[in-house]
């Protein structure tokens, strides 16, 4: 099944109540700045499969900003949260060609490890490459494999309300530790005041990678893997325990 339909869009965001995009942003940023000779920051952004627009919403000071998704309930999304100001593009990321570059290019919310197949993973790499100016940078997030051996995927619930509903949010993973892929079965239940009720389903491909196969992908696109770390601190390389990494490309030279 296809993934964030217009249900699951409707309570995305609250759904991930929680996550903390402005220091993410800032983050990204500061990576930036430490990486190229631009203290002032970048002037372009492309942000690749951008959901909601809740990041870019916190790269305002960045003048041009575009964000491309393939859900079409995502984009309706983005435009409601960032107004006129922000150029939105319903495409699919692997395959777009823009005819431009930009400064900075974002992929966050672990979209690498949408990349269920390895083809697609490669196509992923290479669009960031088509799109990255020579002396840009690239920041992508990603689900790393060897977490796994001491926290498997499995079974997550999630329950609040939002807009006078109650949402129940139950996800199921299934890993192949050999692959790396997971598939994770997402089941999403509104219920309303009057106790009438809707029940979203929907099956989340992924795949968690390890540093190598990240840099092995970085290089096949004609990228460089700068270096690895963790949302907790940008001068710390990921470790075999951290689930999520922070990827940053170069160009290679």
């Amino acid at each position: 099944m296809g993934t964030f339909g217009e249900e699951y869009a409707e309570v995305y965001d609250a759904l991930n109540e929680g996550k903390d995009y402005s220091f993410e942003a800032n983050f990204c940023l500061e990576i930036y700045r430490s990486n190229t000779n631009h203290q002032r920051g970048p002037d372009s952004i492309l942000d690749l499969a951008c959901g909601s627009g809740k990041h870019l919403a916190q790269f305002d000071g960045i003048p041009q900003r575009c964000g491309v998704d393939l859900s079409a309930e995502m984009i309706a999304v983005a435009r409601k949260e960032l107004g006129g100001g922000v150029e939105l593009i319903l495409g699919n990321i692997n395959t777009l060609d823009l005819h431009r570059e930009f400064d900075l290019v974002t992929s966050l919310f672990h979209v690498l490890s949408y990349q269920y197949l390895l083809e697609d993973a490669v196509q992923y790499m290479q669009s960031i490459a088509r799109h990255l100016r020579k002396d840009g940078i690239a920041v992508v997030d990603f689900w790393h494999r060897p977490a796994w051996d001491t926290d498997p995927p499995g079974t997550r619930e999630r329950n609040l309300s939002v807009n006078q509903k109650r949402v129940s949010r139950v996800s199921c993973g299934v890993p192949n530790y050999l692959t790396g892929q997971v598939d994770i079965d997402i089941s999403v239940e509104l219920i309303w005041p009057d106790s009438a009720s809707q029940r979203v389903h929907e099956i989340h491909y992924m795949r968690a990678f390890t540093i190598a196969e990240v840099e092995l992908l970085a290089k096949l696109a004609g990228l460089s893997l700068k270096n690895c770390v963790t949302w907790e601190n940008m001068d710390t390389e990921i470790s075999r325990n951290d689930w999520i990494g922070v990827a940053v490309f170069e160009h290679s030279k």
